[in-house]
């Protein structure tokens, strides 16, 4: 990899062809993202990166560019699974290494004891359920209904009046109908039949 490459500035949405990407390599970028801040968060506690920088990061570490909302979604996502907790920082404030923060700036942290793992973890799994509830929806339960009787129809057995068509269709209704037999005398007698 030359040196021009390595030094090259993203812009924050500039679109990257001449570069290998990601997808063409069937490659992700969720490991060397996360493997990345936490690397970048080691000095001081919490990474801090724009997603242009991110982005030219990744590249400089693994050799294929991300595309333009692959950090994006990635940050999204390592944070839904709580691996990750990011904000995003407002333009004009003092970075904790003294610089200035630029628009597009955020603050991530990656836990790196057990503790801090489960807190993420267990907020993740309950973030974004705020509009879940237990109560039953019409709308919901016709569909439910329309399913379990498709399902209840592709189940019933072969009607009488079609041939069998080998033995082994043969002995699969017999079982069918014997599982019908003894399901009815269970119904009648209330306990299995002996």
């Amino acid at each position: 990899m030359s040196s021009a490459a390595r030094t090259r500035v993203v812009r924050t949405r500039e679109v990257i062809r001449d570069l290998p990407n990601l997808r063409d390599h069937g490659r992700t970028v969720d490991r060397p993202l996360l493997a990345l801040l936490a690397s970048l968060q080691r000095a001081h506690g919490e990474a801090f990166a724009s997603e242009a920088s991110l982005r030219r990061m990744v590249y400089e570490d693994t050799g294929h560019m991300p595309g333009l909302d692959t950090v994006r979604r990635a940050l999204r996502r390592l944070e839904t699974q709580g691996l990750l907790d990011q904000w995003w920082l407002l333009p004009g404030g003092i970075l904790p290494d003294g610089s200035e923060c630029t628009s597009g700036t955020r603050l991530v942290f990656v836990p790196q004891c057990r503790r801090d793992r489960r807190v993420l973890q267990s907020r993740a799994r309950t973030r974004g359920r705020e509009g879940v509830t237990n109560r039953i929806q019409p709308r919901m339960l016709a569909s439910l209904t329309q399913a379990r009787a498709a399902i209840a129809k592709s189940l019933e057995p072969i009607q009488a009046n079609e041939a069998p068509r080998s033995a082994s269709d043969d002995a699969r209704l017999r079982a069918i109908a014997q599982l019908g037999e003894l399901a009815a005398a269970w119904e009648r007698e209330g306990k299995p039949p002996s």
